[in-house]
């Protein structure tokens, strides 16, 4: 039903304001008139989305306004008919009264313009009533300058009443959306017969006289589609094939493109085709015109939305591009997971510096190639942290850029970090630890972890370089699973394709030991250690790389699980047991240490007494930022410290 039907089961007068139709509601206003002669509550408009809207400024509810002029609230759909209870009402009404106030109209004398008109094309409802022509005019011919001329179509909506004649379909309420030979195309829907859409009604009828059912907008094409509403595709609702026949130019495809993709979101099986001629702006009329037949149309796939799937038959296997084989792969996620300051910061450096330089190291199996590298470093600085370890690793700064200025990988963060890719080309991302990026854009709630990652991905594919996440791991994880541990979810290591896993040896204090615990493009890599020591040169520090290691990830994960001793003295020996671990790496934050020892259910009492038994010191003295710092007593002298990496 359309506004017009409806307002035609009012009691009372109707009367025209704006686009609505305004009425007495049957609700609040049941007898067709207002309390001391006051207006009517009711409006009614047909809006895009394909219904009548109907309210009341009394705020009557839709539904039992439609109930109480005897309809169902679904009525008010455009494809939905009059029901059979109303329609006498309806037709009764629409014979001999008008609900349309056409006197703000501009009509003129039809003979005054029909000599001007080459085709009427009639726009008629189920009930083969015309509403509207589209009416073609001579063209317009204008010479230009190189002596060529510029030929225009003239086309006008309009109604014709009697002999006058006016070029406006808005007074209409709807039924200016009608889609043309809507009858035709109402009859096809029922069969499942194919239905064809067009720029133009032309093209329509030459369809048509080959029978077939073609249909169009009254409006024609504009590049964005917008044209078609969405009053258009809830009429196409139910079709078994619908085919768009794109005009042979830009705004053409264009056209279709937009059309397609409307149709397909309402899941509408949709095609696009073009005329197997040749000429610029031909359609269907040409095609037909030229002897070829429905068979002959040209496929045109790249104008429909892709697809959501590949057939298996037409996919290209690709084989995997390596950073360094077989742990870091190109155009892909990989991940560093360990133990805060552990040293993943300096690993990730001495990375960056191989592969500017373009140097095997340490346990890593095969050469980095040489190329440019980019670093995100949320928590290090680039001035005090970072380029001491580039030069300590003999990096060529030349080749590496650095961003120390977090930003949240949110919509905007993920188009930044696109085009930093970009702009240095970088061969190798490391982004250290990638949970600070991660988290804050997440906590927004305008895009998910999963859309980040899934970005992430498109651009490593789509620049094809290796980027290398940084994680830290949850420091009282019992889990002996290397995939479970890491902060932020389980999702961050799905993403990888590949990842290492970090992790402090129990049995030789200050080693760590890097496994290749997950790879979805290639063979497990073998494990292999580092240790970082401190120097005698404040500032400064050894990174010696131990060679191959026999433990696997699952292997040191259950190595690192505190060691279960009974007896009174248990809790003590397990807190200078944590304490001697944790400092062997250097001066560690109090609150760090505080922390840690609670997640591994140590108390602070039993905590500041293995300080004493062990010998360990506080001070705040060396450092810059004023915080306490706790240190063995072989550690007198505040040494730069290579494991605050993180």
């Amino acid at each position: 039903m359309y506004a017009r039907d409806i307002a035609a089961l009012l009691d009372g007068k109707t009367k025209i304001k704006g686009n609505a139709i305004v009425g007495f509601c049957p609700v609040c206003q049941p007898a067709g008139k207002g309390k001391h002669g006051g207006p009517g509550h009711l409006h009614i408009e047909d809006k895009n989305d394909g219904w009548a809207h109907v309210s009341c400024l009394m705020s009557c509810p839709e539904d039992a306004i439609m109930a109480a002029l005897g309809c169902e609230n679904n009525d008010r759909c455009h494809t939905s008919k009059v029901p059979t209870a109303a329609l006498a009402k309806v037709e009764s009404v629409r014979a001999h009264t008008t609900i349309v106030d056409t006197s703000n109209l501009e009509w003129k004398p039809l003979k005054d313009v029909e000599w001007k008109i080459v085709t009427k094309y009639p726009y008629r409802d189920l009930d083969l009533e015309t509403y509207f022509y589209k009416f073609r005019f001579k063209p317009t011919i204008t010479k230009l300058e190189d002596g060529t001329e510029k030929i225009k179509k003239n086309l006008l909506c309009g109604v014709i009443e009697g002999d006058r004649i006016c070029f406006s379909i808005k007074h209409l309420n709807g039924k200016g959306d009608l889609l043309y030979r809507w009858p035709e195309v109402s009859a096809a829907l029922a069969a499942g017969a194919t239905i064809y859409i067009n720029e133009g009604e032309k093209a329509c009828d030459r369809l048509a006289a080959a029978g077939l059912c073609g249909t169009c907008q009254p409006s024609g094409a504009d590049e964005q589609g917008r044209n078609w509403g969405d009053v258009h595709t809830a009429m196409l609702k139910g079709a078994k094939d619908v085919v768009i026949i794109a005009d042979r130019d830009a705004k053409g495809e264009s056209y279709a493109r937009a059309v397609c993709k409307k149709l397909k979101a309402a899941r509408i099986p949709t095609r696009v085709v073009q005329s197997a001629t040749t000429g610029e702006k031909d359609d269907a009329y040409d095609h037909l015109e030229a002897g070829s037949d429905v068979s002959a149309f040209i496929p045109r796939p790249d104008l429909e939305p892709a697809q959501d799937f590949q057939w298996a038959n037409t996919i290209k296997e690709k084989e995997v591009d390596w950073l360094v084989y077989p742990t870091i792969p190109l155009g892909m996620l990989t991940g560093i997971e360990g133990q805060p300051g552990i040293g993943k910061g300096l690993l990730t450096c001495a990375m960056a510096c191989a592969v500017s330089n373009g140097l095997t190291i340490g346990g890593f199996e095969d050469r980095f190639p040489k190329g440019k590298v980019l670093m995100l470093a949320f928590e290090d600085s680039a001035e005090y942290t970072i380029m001491k370890r580039l030069r300590k690793f003999g990096g060529d700064t030349t080749q590496i850029a650095l961003n120390d200025k977090p930003f949240p990988f949110d919509h905007a963060g993920l188009e930044r970090l696109d085009r930093m890719v970009e702009s240095t080309g970088a061969l190798l991302v490391t982004i250290d630890p990638v949970t600070s990026y991660l988290d804050p854009a997440v906590a927004t709630k305008k895009i998910t972890l999963r859309e980040i990652l899934a970005t992430m991905k498109e651009i490593s594919e789509r620049h094809h370089c290796a980027i290398v996440c940084s994680r830290h791991l949850r420091k009282s994880s019992e889990d002996s699973d290397p995939i479970n541990p890491g902060y932020g979810g389980i999702e961050i290591v799905g993403a990888y394709r590949s990842a290492l896993a970090a992790r402090k040896d129990p049995d030789k204090i200050g080693h760590v030991v890097v496994s290749h615990f997950k790879s979805n493009v290639g063979p497990i890599g073998k494990s292999f250690g580092y240790q970082i020591l401190p120097t005698a040169v404040r500032g400064d520090f050894d990174f010696i790389w131990t060679g191959a290691r026999k433990e696997s990830a699952e292997e040191m994960m259950a190595k690192g699980k505190p060691r279960q001793r009974g007896g009174e003295d248990a809790p003590i020996e397990r807190a200078r047991e944590f304490l001697r671990e944790i400092l062997t790496a250097g001066y560690v934050e109090s609150t760090e240490i505080f922390q840690e020892a609670k997640q591994n259910g140590i108390s602070q009492k039993t905590l500041y007494r293995a300080k004493d038994e062990i010998g360990a010191k506080a001070t705040k003295a060396g450092f810059s930022d004023g915080k306490w710092r706790w240190h063995l007593p072989t550690q007198e002298t505040p040494a730069y410290n290579p494991f605050d990496d993180e």
